[in-house]
């Protein structure tokens, strides 16, 4: 619940996913006045269950109620599926120009915090000294 505590926040590419069964639209952000200075858009919002709408998420770019389409939810896999509604639908950030793995975000951004890409980079820890890129 937001409610009261995310005043003057900016909410932008996030999945919420699974985002609990309450019908009370001030339970989130979406909420109308349940918090100001709020400004959000560009997220993906799906109740409990695939394809379940939340009552009072309205973004002008937001999507609502469809599956992000996760790679492997399961094991946590969170990246995106080629065909997920995420894919392209984002919008850049001032100040980020990476996703969650430190690969490049350039052009139509995903929401989420992987961009989708026909290649994958997988980065060396911190302290290696080398980095792996998979084609």
């Amino acid at each position: 619940n937001f409610q009261g505590h995310a005043n003057n926040t900016t909410i932008k590419n996030n999945i919420f996913f699974e985002c609990g069964v309450s019908t009370n639209p001030a339970w989130g952000w979406y909420g109308g006045d349940s918090v100001t200075g709020t400004s959000a858009d560009y997220n993906l919002v799906v109740g409990t269950g695939a394809g379940t709408t939340k009552t009072g998420f309205v973004e002008a770019h937001g999507i609502n109620g469809k599956n992000p389409l996760f790679t492997n939810a399961a094991s946590n896999d969170f990246s995106l599926q080629a065909t997920s509604p995420a894919k392209d639908t984002g919008v850049a950030i001032s100040g980020f120009n990476t996703d969650y793995s430190r690969n490049s975000r350039t052009g139509s951004w995903d929401i989420g915090a992987f961009e989708n890409s026909s290649s994958t980079s997988v980065i060396a820890p911190e302290n290696a000294t080398t980095a792996i890129s998979v084609q």
